[in-house]
């Protein structure tokens, strides 16, 4: 409903504003989908809802990686956006050359 709709917009701008500062500045902002992030392992890549044994707590079924989940989540999102950002750089490359 119109709540959705005025988040939604508050996010967008939100984005807007910290891509523009971080270009700005050198920098830039990768997107990375939020998908699976969670219930990732982190250390195997064994994707599973089971991984998560609470709101807290992570533990991998296949390799027993355990950590809490927000960092472990934490790590997938940046090992996404470092593959994201290598990929762009090589693609920027390429056309270039």
């Amino acid at each position: 409903g119109l709540n959705r709709s005025i988040l939604s917009q508050g996010w967008g701008i939100f984005l807007t504003l910290l891509d523009y500062k971080l270009s700005r500045n050198g920098g830039r902002l990768v997107r990375v989908p939020p998908q699976y992030t969670s219930q990732t392992c982190s250390a195997c890549g064994h994707v599973s809802p089971e991984n998560r044994k609470t709101q807290e707590a992570f533990v991998c079924a296949v390799c027993g990686h355990a950590e809490n989940a927000d960092a472990n989540a934490a790590r997938n999102i940046l090992r996404a956006g470092q593959a994201r950002s290598t990929c762009s750089e090589a693609k920027t490359f390429e056309s270039a050359a």
